[in-house]
């Protein structure tokens, strides 16, 4: 099953947890899932027994770095944004951001 040239996830995590997670992935436009299947297969690949199911989307016990690295790598995702909400650092993630990367320093090293 091949990702959409457009799908779009965010990542949240709590500003005083971003070097240790855990770490929200949430998705729009995907029917029926929190993000797509082909997302959770990476991330479970990437980190076995350290994801689960939440009411807001994914959550995944480990720094958002690590997720950013894992779906940069299994599927070819950039960050195409980052922000601050409240208490939360969010990053956009897009498979069509690779010209449009105003946040890349943020984690994915």
């Amino acid at each position: 099953m091949d990702l959409d040239q457009t799908t779009k996830i965010t990542l949240s995590c709590d500003m005083s947890k971003e070097h240790s997670g855990p770490t929200m992935i949430h998705s729009t436009g995907v029917p029926n899932y929190h993000i797509h299947p082909m997302q959770v297969y990476i991330l479970q690949e990437a980190f076995p027994d350290k994801i689960r199911n939440d009411s807001q989307g994914i959550l995944c016990s480990v720094p958002p770095a690590n997720v950013i690295e894992a779906l940069k790598k299994g599927a070819g995702f950039s960050i195409i944004s980052t922000k601050t909400s409240g208490d939360r650092k969010v990053w956009v993630l897009s498979l069509e951001g690779s010209g449009s990367d105003d946040g890349g320093d943020e984690g994915g090293d």
